[in-house]
């Protein structure tokens, strides 16, 4: 479970305010819809409402009591505006302003290498193994033939 879930599941009163940064928003709304699929919430896209918008926010904020889980999403400059022209809104957040990372990019060679190790067991042999269907439905196995690009040959 991630930072964000644990912070959102750890509130018992219903009302926590979040304000995630992140370049790459679309993404980060994806991940939302999964990791608090649980949890009611709604989600605020800042980088989408001008400063009008902004102040009406910040002077209706008590309309967002009691909906769960708010989440102020955007990049950093739209929640540094969010903090400038809806301060009281802002406040809410308090310390839960956490920075998205983007996840850094898999070194295929280096994870097959490691399932390798781990198995003792060659890329062949287990494409081999894979093609007689000798392969149990492992996730193991099944990572290990989508990095070779074999991924359907799980349950053959």
């Amino acid at each position: 479970m991630s930072t964000l879930a644990r912070v959102a599941l750890a509130r018992t009163d219903g009302d926590a305010w979040i304000a995630l940064e992140t370049d790459d928003i679309e993404g980060t709304l994806e991940d939302l819809d999964i990791e608090l699929s649980d949890v009611r919430h709604e989600v605020i896209r800042v980088d989408a409402l001008d400063d009008a918008a902004l102040t009406e926010l910040d002077r209706t904020r008590v309309r967002h009591v009691g909906r769960g889980t708010v989440v102020l999403i955007g990049h950093r400059g739209d929640l540094e505006r969010v903090a400038r022209v809806a301060p009281h809104t802002w406040s809410l957040v308090g310390p839960d302003y956490h920075v998205i990372e983007p996840a850094p990019p898999l070194d295929v060679a280096a994870r097959l290498g490691e399932l390798s190790v781990a198995t003792g067991l060659t890329n062949e042999q287990v494409l081999q193994r894979a093609a007689r269907g000798e392969l149990s439905r492992d996730p193991l196995w099944a990572e290990w033939l989508a990095l070779l690009g074999e991924g359907g040959l799980l349950g053959e």
